[in-house]
């Protein structure tokens, strides 16, 4: 699903093509890099004359030449304090296809990779094994910016979730909490299965010390994600919002 990426994040990432012997199967880190717009606050994803704009960091990878691998997957590990994220996807092609791609993208705004800023490391994983690395730096970007940015696309699309979640998520990071709710709970109207909306408003009510609005979010978070089509990231966010909830025991 393509985003637009919200400037308050910045992200420098230098990724190598990865390739594999070329044998039973062959892979391709295929993202060449991000190239930051400071002017703009923006990210171009550079991958040879072919240029997007996302709002999480974003990896791809083709796999060419069947027979197919098993499984697939992402570890990322950071800088000291963050924890980690491991995510593995089922194999799914069409026989009549030559190859195939996965997008592994890893959520930044209003999650908690906001605070983990640093260098990290993302890693390829096939069958279990280390298929390749890439190199990536997380850093924050201009939250006066962000504000102003996400604000006009509310304004040009008022039942759009995107939009108010991630102006609620911007106004959070900008401590503009009475603003960063009243989107975030529009967003969680508009869209009423969605977890996102539910566990930036957990951190931002944990921030500001309401305990008890904080816990019922993150509860919200967990019953969400029991029906959630991504099995790695529920997983990874409803170990993330159990933990949240025993801090605030």
């Amino acid at each position: 699903m393509s985003r637009r990426l919200a400037s308050v994040v910045g992200l420098s990432i230098v990724l190598a093509i990865l390739t594999m012997p070329v044998s039973a199967w062959e892979i391709q880190v295929i993202q060449l890099g991000f190239d930051l717009d400071s002017r703009r606050g923006e990210l171009k994803t550079i991958k040879g004359a072919f240029t997007t704009v996302d709002p999480w960091f974003l990896q791809l990878v083709r796999f060419v030449r069947p027979p197919w691998p098993v499984s697939v997957g992402n570890q990322a590990s950071g800088p000291a304090g963050s924890r980690p994220l491991n995510r593995e996807y089922p194999v799914r092609w069409s026989p009549t296809s030559t190859w195939a791609y996965f997008a592994f993208t890893f959520p930044v705004l209003g999650t908690d990779l906001e605070e983990w800023t640093g260098t990290w490391t993302a890693r390829v994983i096939v069958d279990g094994k280390e298929a390749g690395s890439s190199i990536f730096t997380l850093a924050k970007g201009d939250l006066v910016e962000g504000v102003s940015r996400y604000e006009k696309d509310v304004v040009a699309n008022r039942n759009s979730f995107w939009a108010h979640y991630y102006l609620g998520a911007v106004l959070a990071q900008a401590g503009q909490g009475d603003a960063a709710i009243q989107h975030l709970q529009e967003a969680s109207k508009i869209s009423k299965t969605s977890f996102w909306p539910w566990y930036t408003l957990g951190r931002l009510y944990q921030r500001t010390g309401k305990k008890e609005e904080a816990r019922n979010a993150y509860s919200m978070v967990k019953g969400l994600l029991m029906g959630y089509d991504d099995p790695s990231l529920s997983r990874i966010f409803g170990e993330w919002a159990e933990l949240h909830l025993r801090e605030l025991e």
